[in-house]
């Protein structure tokens, strides 16, 4: 599956794929399946961002650590070879921001591979590493 990732990222084609700006929420997500990107650069190890999957309702929750001028972006590609992208192009004051419209693309009973990354319009900057979550 790692392989199906490479093309989610490099954004070749796939089964379908699904895109949704994330917008404000008052609510916080289950920390269960969250993952962050962090900086390799002086200061080594901050965290740039934060992504998390909620498997009831298939939602993706993403939200901007730093004032730094990157964006957070969450991608993912069920085990159906659909890929989904979350992004916010808020601040890092916005908080959490959520995509709840995958709800009726995601399989029940699947595996959601993902990760979160930070990126300069188009550019990736910084990428976590791999989460597998399940849908329900």
């Amino acid at each position: 599956m790692a392989a199906a990732l490479a093309f989610v990222f490099s954004g070749s084609a796939v089964a379908a794929t699904y895109t949704e700006r994330a917008t404000q929420t008052s609510g916080t997500p289950s920390l269960e399946y969250c993952n962050e990107v962090r900086t390799q650069e002086a200061p080594i190890g901050t965290q740039m961002g934060l992504a998390c999957f909620q498997p009831y309702g298939d939602r993706f929750w993403v939200k901007d650590m730093r004032a730094d001028g990157y964006h957070i972006e969450m991608r993912a590609i069920d085990s159906d070879g659909k890929s989904y992208r979350c992004y916010e192009y808020g601040t890092s004051s916005a908080g959490w921001q959520i995509c709840d419209s995958f709800h009726d693309k995601i399989r029940e009973n699947k595996q959601l591979f993902w990760t979160v990354g930070a990126y300069d319009r188009d550019k990736l900057i910084m990428l976590s590493s791999e989460r597998v979550s399940p849908t329900s």
